[in-house]
């Protein structure tokens, strides 16, 4: 299966590069220079594994000019059948980045670009903005370059973003708590009416409620520019000690962790129905699907955007299924940089991600693309199918969802590894064996010795 793929896209490259070459030559494309005409210079693109969403990209921006022309470096044929986290393609994409071998650019999940990084391999996409334009900074959504920095320095950059946070009716937790801290959660969890569930999911238990509560307490807790971690904060303390709640026996009888009982209808009207506050989304695109989440599910109720508990007003958890950096010895660092402005910009390759919930874009000027669009456009997030009974989502409710995306702040960087120490740990607390502030301790010691191992 992986020979026909490889052997499908070595084709579709040959073919675009075939198509670059047989242009009428005397219509000049556009930002290309008589000088670029006369010289094509190759740029190298290296995958741990095939983007099939890039690859398209790939062919079109080979096909829009004569000046560069992307190759795919294709390290996912070292990775065996088990490689489940393809380390042998990351050992050697790690290796050939700190030798200075690595290809002109390199596209990588965030947990495994952050730890390059940290190793200041990437060249600053901020001067190349400044070199060769391309993009502006005022083109992109709000917090979106601040959320990509590493010290002062924009090392990496994504096409798209997923966006996951929480939602509950605004009757129950009003309009000023967006964004709401453990104090305000646990306040509003204690005025809950009677059997209203705290969180709609299946299964509902008190790891659930622990990974919810904790998500964005903890994530703040480590400094991935020193590589150090802080975790005894009172917050922290005081959000595992509410999820130990919910793990001692005979406690909080109106959280039910039993869904065996419920009909799939009673389920998927749960919360309009008010028998849980709060649901959590995930946001890949800007249509339809979205307003499912935050309007239909709610009975096209007026909702508040929670936020998973934070203390800095940010209650919304960013990340990227792709980074794109340019190595830092890279000899075709413009060419790379018009790559990445021309994916930035680029129409066809945004559209599709909407479609197929690939993310949404870092550029401002999509959002008003798809706001125009009418409601009759099964992409349009005004789009109502025929049979959904409930009113149409406003145009003001999608503003509200647009609105709060654009106040997002940025946080890609994360790691899988730490965020399972932090529920294995959890654990011990929901068990009734360590308290909240001694559970701190301990992601103190684990998480601090994990990153001095990797500073």
């Amino acid at each position: 299966m992986k020979r026909i793929i490889a052997f499908t896209l070595a084709f579709s490259l040959m073919a675009a590069f075939s198509c670059g070459k047989n242009k009428d030559s005397s219509s000049e494309p556009d930002g290309d220079t008589q000088q670029d005409m006369l010289t094509t210079n190759e740029i190298t693109i290296g995958m741990p594994e095939i983007n099939k969403l890039v690859v398209p990209a790939i062919i079109s921006f080979n096909n829009s000019q004569k000046a560069y022309q992307l190759k795919i470096v294709d390290y996912s044929k070292l990775v065996s059948e088990d490689d489940n986290f393809h380390s042998n393609a990351l050992r050697q994409l790690q290796m050939d980045l700190i030798l200075g071998t690595a290809p002109d650019i390199i596209v990588l999940n965030p947990s495994y670009t952050q730890p390059l990084v940290h190793k200041e391999v990437f060249a600053d996409m901020y001067e190349l903005m400044d070199s060769f334009g391309g993009v502006s900074r005022d083109e992109f959504i709000p917090n979106a370059l601040s959320g990509f920095e590493a010290n002062g320095k924009l090392p990496a950059i994504a096409a798209n973003f997923d966006l996951h946070t929480a939602v509950a009716k605004t009757e129950f937790v009003g309009e000023n708590k967006e964004n709401w801290t453990i104090d305000d959660l646990v306040k509003t969890y204690e005025k809950l009416p009677e059997n209203m569930k705290l969180l709609h999911c299946e299964p509902c238990n008190a790891q659930a409620v622990c990974d919810f509560v904790t998500n964005k307490l903890s994530s703040k807790c480590v400094d991935f520019d020193s590589y150090t971690c802080n975790f005894n904060t009172p917050e922290l303390a005081k959000a595992l000690d509410f999820a130990g709640r919910f793990g001692r026996e005979n406690a909080d009888m109106k959280y039910s962790t039993d869904t065996t009982t419920y009909t799939s209808d009673e389920f998927q009207n749960e919360l309009k129905n008010n028998g849980a506050l709060i649901s959590e989304i995930d946001i890949g695109s800007f249509n339809q699907s979205v307003a499912w989440n935050v309007c239909y599910d709610f009975g096209c109720e007026p909702v508040t955007f929670v936020g998973y508990p934070s203390e800095d007003g940010n209650g919304s958890v960013s990340d990227c299924r792709w980074l794109y950096g340019i190595s830092k010895d890279s000899p075709n660092k413009e060419g790379a940089w018009r790559f990445i402005t021309y994916m930035l910009k680029d129409k066809n390759y945004q559209h599709k991600a909407n479609e197929e919930n690939r993310g949404l874009p870092v550029i401002k000027s999509f959002y008003d693309d798809y706001m125009s669009l009418s409601a009759d456009n099964e992409n349009s997030i005004l789009f109502v199918p025929d049979w959904q009974e409930d009113t149409p989502i406003t145009k003001e409710q999608a503003e509200q969802i647009r609105d709060y995306i654009f106040r997002t702040k940025f946080s890609p960087y994360f790691n899988f590894e730490i965020n399972s120490i932090i529920s294995e740990e959890c654990a011990a607390v929901i068990n009734g064996e360590k308290t909240g502030s001694e559970c701190a301790d301990i992601l103190n010691n684990r998480i601090g010795i994990y990153l001095s191992e990797r500073s």
